[in-house]
């Protein structure tokens, strides 16, 4: 199940390698136990977009403002919740009561056309991308906001988070990411029970995938947003 802590997993890790859990012997592999956890949790977390990691946010646009910070999206406030850049599946931008898709990507030919170091406004955002500022990663976009009735909504998928204290909480299935761990050690000492414990493993992935809905990156948006085309010419000289 979801939601169990990582000292839990690492408990759960010992039994499926037949290992004791008595504290009084069993502290030396703590750093190697939770360093495999944590790699199988990044790989299976990456390898399929899991339809309880989708998020959804907005944030404001401001007059004369280039650059945003991303997303916060409301969660558990002991599980942080960024927006991986990476993994954003689209921006609609909500503008004169309608909602327009925002392409990522801005070029040179985009800064021909409206020059965002010369401070040149315009609306409706059209494109954004992530820059880095100097001090963090933020999101441009372009044509710089010549008002303050925009907004962007976005449809992405969490920052993956690496478990660091026991009481960090693993958000996807606890019995997948151990039993990819048990497989990956047991296989590493040559053991007998490798191909077992990794047959297991996949088993359960592929019944956990086949239970979600909407989990692939073929995810179509729908409903609450309307898809509009809007073009530059329709820009200019506005």
């Amino acid at each position: 199940m979801r939601g169990s802590q990582f000292l839990e997993m690492v408990t759960m890790l010992r039994d499926e390698l037949g290992r004791t859990n008595d504290v009084a012997v069993s502290t030396g592999d703590v750093a190697s136990l939770k360093r495999t956890i944590n790699r199988n949790y990044e790989a299976l977390y990456a390898d399929y977009d899991w339809p309880h990691l989708r998020q959804f946010a907005t944030i404001p646009l401001l007059q004369g403002e280039r650059y945003y910070d991303p997303p916060s999206v409301p969660s558990d406030p002991d599980i942080p919740a960024p927006m991986d850049y990476d993994r954003i599946e689209r921006i609609d931008v909500r503008w004169s009561g309608l909602s327009y898709p925002v392409e990522r990507g801005i070029d040179a030919n985009d800064y021909n056309s409206i020059d965002s170091e010369e401070d040149e406004r315009n609306g409706p955002v059209l494109k954004w991308d992530v820059r880095f500022t100097g001090d963090a990663e933020q999101i441009e976009v372009w044509p710089i906001p010549d008002t303050n009735d925009q907004k962007l909504h976005f449809t992405g998928f969490r920052k993956f988070t690496r478990l660091v204290n026991d009481s960090d909480i693993c958000l996807l299935d606890d019995n997948l990411v151990v039993l990819f761990s048990a497989a990956e050690l047991l296989a590493r000492q040559e053991s007998k029970d490798a191909g077992a414990k990794g047959a297991a493993a996949q088993a359960l992935y592929t019944r956990l995938k086949g239970r979600s809905k909407g989990g692939s990156r073929t995810y179509t948006l729908g409903g609450h947003l309307e898809k509009k085309p809007f073009t530059l010419a329709v820009l200019v000289g506005r």
